[in-house]
Order: C-alpha cells, then sequence, then structure tokens
C-alpha cells in the first residue's frame, strides 16, 4: 500500500512501475483497476503517449466488460479495467498465471467494505498475483488489511 500526495505524480508512477514490471519481464501482465470510466479513459490516453515516449514493447488494452476482463486476462501486456467489475469474482485465474501477474489498484481506499467487497473479489481472481495499491486517503480498513501507517520520507 502506497499513500501518494494528490498531484505528486501517482500516475506516472504507476506508469513507470508497469513499464518496468513489463519491459524487464518481471510479469507477463499488468492489471490497473480503478474506479470511474473517466480516469480510466484519461489513464488510457496518458498510457499511451508515456509508453510511447519510452517505446514500450507491449499492449495497452481497456476491459469494458466483466466477459472482455475474462477474456483479456489470458494475453500479455496491461490492461485497464473498473474496479466494479469485481461486485462478484468475474475470472479466476489458475496459479502459474496469477504468479506472473501484477495488479495495480489506483485509490485503492474506494474497494473497501463500505464501497462494496471489490478488493476482496481481486484477491480472490488473482490469487497469487502481487498487488501494488496507490491512495492518497487510506482509511482504516485499507491499513488494516495492507499496511500500517508510517512515514519513510
Amino acid at each position: 500500500l502506497i499513500q501518494h500526495a494528490p498531484g505528486a505524480g501517482k500516475t506516472e508512477t504507476i506508469l513507470l512501475l508497469v513499464f518496468c514490471a513489463l519491459e524487464e519481464g518481471l510479469v507477463d501482465r499488468v492489471v490497473i483497476l480503478n474506479y470511474a470510466v473517466d480516469l480510466e479513459e484519461q489513464l488510457l490516453v496518458r498510457a499511451k503517449r508515456f509508453w510511447g515516449a519510452l517505446r514500450a514493447g507491449f499492449t495497452v488494452r481497456r476491459a469494458e466488460t466483466a466477459v472482455d476482463l475474462a477474456d483479456m486476462l489470458g494475453s500479455k501486456g496491461a490492461l485497464l479495467s473498473l474496479l466494479q467489475k469485481f461486485t462478484s469474482c468475474p475470472v479466476q485465474l489458475p496459479d502459474a498465471a496469477s504468479s506472473r501477474t501484477l495488479v495495480v489498484i489506483d485509490e485503492a481506499h474506494r474497494g473497501i467494505p463500505e464501497e462494496g467487497t471489490y478488493i476482496q473479489n481481486v484477491d480472490l481472481a488473482f490469487g497469487r498475483a502481487s498487488k501494488v495499491l496507490f491512495t492518497a486517503t487510506p482509511k482504516q480498513d485499507t491499513l488494516r488489511r495492507f499496511g500500517t501507517l508510517r512515514c519513510d520520507a
């Protein structure tokens, strides 16, 4: 769980993390989840520009539906989707695939129980996948589940 101040370059941090993980072959796929269609659209535009400038050797796709998400998880590259697709568990990756997957959740505090059980279903769907969660405003439930509050500055 990474607390990132608003306006401090969180999107660029996410895009660089994804680029490095895929380009270095650390994972086969990265699933980037957030909570709003407009944020997802903005991220897709910024990702294409950012990764294009770096001449990324992977594709980026957007899952419009839960069916799209399930279909696209078998392929390599970056995949953008919404946390709301996880009101249930739309798919479960086998251990071999999940261990080669990175899940990045933007605004992670929005996936905690008072707004649904999205992150719990992400855990079920992606099993052994590595997960990196970003938030500017961690809730106590988020901290309890994914980390502790401390200052490393």
